[in-house]
């Protein structure tokens, strides 16, 4: 798989001959890449998956499935973040495109979706299992394209290492007696951010080199910065894990200050340009999703120049907002202020 992006280029590779796909919609599937392993290739439009297929309890005890390699290639520059995702950079440095930390399922399913189809004479017992509609909160059964709704799962090792992405399931999940085969492995990659834009209290522009948050100390004016996520690739899937990862490269304070997360409404703001400071309030007109404190002075002036820091927005909260809103809209729409919650 090649994805080509702003000028530069991201190759994630099988590290072996690769049988002919059956094609399925928007999914390549690779029957028998490994014994018992299938590899599904899912391409959206804003982003691809590579999912393991483990079929079976002696396929999941391979040493090839439990430390999955896949080949790197072309000039972006991968890294590993702190929560085992990875980020995904151009030549100048800049963001192009990210993976959300791996995950596992398996293909539990809940007493009331299993169901013992008629037998007769000369037949076997067999089970049937049905699907609830993408806008009832996800299909019942697992598949390459998500976990069920009562599908265990778990987290799965990500390292970079010498031209190759590794990947290390959880081997509780791989030998458990209560693990329902099929399993799937999925690293996802995506765009980062699909726009931003910024609001400020006195009307000033902003360069856009760097979002803003807070208070400017040249001309008193404070800013707020929006950005808005492409989800469309989310639809009828299940949520695991949710956050808004951002870098703090400067901050004025020598000491760690608060930044607050919200969810607003949409916006039309091209990417970058600065819109009303009236338009898209925070504080309390919001829905607030998490907050963040740190500090990374770069003027000296504190004894040192201070690292980046990575600010990190997560929890129960933005998870639910999240889940909720991919059910009736294809963007997620955040604002980042240094308002207090009540304001």
């Amino acid at each position: 798989m090649t994805w080509r992006e702003a000028g530069s280029t991201f190759e994630l590779r099988w590290p072996g001959v690769l049988p002919a796909p059956r094609i399925a919609g928007d999914t390549a599937i690779y029957d028998g890449v490994l014994p018992g392993v299938n590899l599904h290739v899912i391409a959206g439009r804003d982003g691809f998956r590579h999912v393991l297929e483990v079929l079976t309890p002696e396929a999941a005890a391979g040493p090839a499935v439990r430390q999955v390699r896949y080949g790197l290639g072309g000039d972006m520059r991968v890294t590993r973040t702190a929560d085992g995702g990875l980020d995904l950079a151009g030549a100048g440095g800049e963001p192009l495109l990210q993976a959300s930390p791996a995950v596992m399922w398996d293909s539990s399913l809940s007493a009331d979706a299993v169901q013992p189809a008629a037998t007769g004479s000369g037949t076997e017992s067999s089970v049937a299992a049905s699907t609830a509609d993408a806008g009832d909160g996800g299909d019942l059964v697992s598949t390459a394209r998500g976990p069920g709704e009562v599908a265990s799962s778990a987290a799965v090792g990500v390292a970079v290492s010498t031209g190759d992405l590794v990947l290390t399931p959880d081997t509780a999940m791989l030998s458990a007696p209560a693990s329902v085969f099929p399993l799937f492995i999925d690293p996802a990659f995506s765009k980062q951010r699909s726009k931003w834009a910024y609001a400020t209290s006195n009307g000033e522009n902003n360069d856009t080199t760097y979002a803003r948050v807070g208070l400017s100390p040249d001309s008193g004016a404070r800013y707020r910065s929006y950005f808005s996520f492409d989800t469309s690739a989310m639809s009828g899937k299940t949520v695991l894990t949710a956050e808004v990862q951002m870098k703090l490269y400067h901050s004025w304070s020598c000491d760690p200050t608060w930044v607050h997360l919200y969810r607003t409404s949409s916006w039309s703001t091209a990417s970058g340009g600065r819109m009303s400071w009236t338009a898209h309030p925070l504080g309390s007109a919001a829905t607030w999703l998490d907050s963040w404190a740190g500090n990374a002075n770069k003027t000296g002036g504190c004894g040192s120049t201070q690292p980046d820091a990575s600010a990190v927005f997560e929890g129960s909260t933005l998870l639910n907002d999240v889940k909720a809103q991919v059910l009736s809209s294809s963007s997620y729409w955040v604002g980042l202020c240094a308002c207090n919650p009540t304001d």
